[in-house]
């Protein structure tokens, strides 16, 4: 039997209020300090009303962490994947990159999610690892898929390579606050890597990382 649509759409909208009241709940207090009862009264839902979504804080961690990667795809990988532009010059690759390292690099309540996970991998490295199965996977097939068009010999250590460059400048440009004391700004970065890329198209081999 179908769900009713009002059911549905009140459904949602709860789960929505409820990522949003954890979201500030575990900024705030970190993951080992907050409680579900002030992720309630953040969301304004009833505490069993989470339950009945979520079994426990680490579920909601976890789904928590779904939701915010796939919000950041959907906005930063889902336009250039589906545009029908194939990438054909440096320039594009360049594009590309900077479009993914401003887009990650202005949201500083992701910015503050990470830092949220880096600062409780020590206690929780199982919520770390989470993190990093939702993040890097999906990233590595989307860059892959981006890249296929310029036939790399190995998309896939390509792949690695950019992700490296692009999560390293975000962790240590912007979540450490490093950027001023890099010596190198992220459009000269992203420039230097799309024609690295770029010069491996249709060869051999692969970009160096060192």
């Amino acid at each position: 039997m179908a769900k009713d649509p009002q059911t549905v759409t009140t459904n949602a909208a709860k789960i929505t209020a409820i990522f949003e009241g954890a979201m500030q709940e575990f900024l705030q207090h970190g993951y080992e300090g907050s409680s579900m009862d002030r992720v309630a009264a953040q969301a304004n839902v009833a505490k069993a009303t989470i339950y009945a979504h979520f079994d426990d804080k680490e579920a909601l961690f976890s789904a928590l962490i779904r939701q915010l990667v796939e919000q950041k795809f959907q906005q930063l990988f889902v336009p250039a994947l589906t545009n029908g532009t194939a990438v054909t010059s440096s320039a594009q690759l360049q594009s590309f990159f900077s479009r993914i390292l401003a887009g990650l690099a202005a949201d500083e309540q992701f910015l503050g999610f990470i830092r949220l996970i880096i600062g409780e991998s020590g206690r929780f490295p199982h919520l770390a690892q989470a993190f990093v199965a939702q993040l890097d996977q999906p990233l590595l097939t989307m860059l892959a898929h981006y890249l296929a068009p310029l036939r790399l010999a190995d998309p896939e250590a390509t792949a690695h390579i950019i992700s490296g460059t692009l999560l390293s400048t975000i962790i240590i440009g912007h979540i450490l606050h490093g950027a001023t004391l890099i010596g190198i700004d992220d459009e000269r970065l992203m420039g230097v890597l799309a024609e690295q890329v770029f010069l491996h198209k249709d060869g051999s081999t692969t970009i160096s990382s060192g």
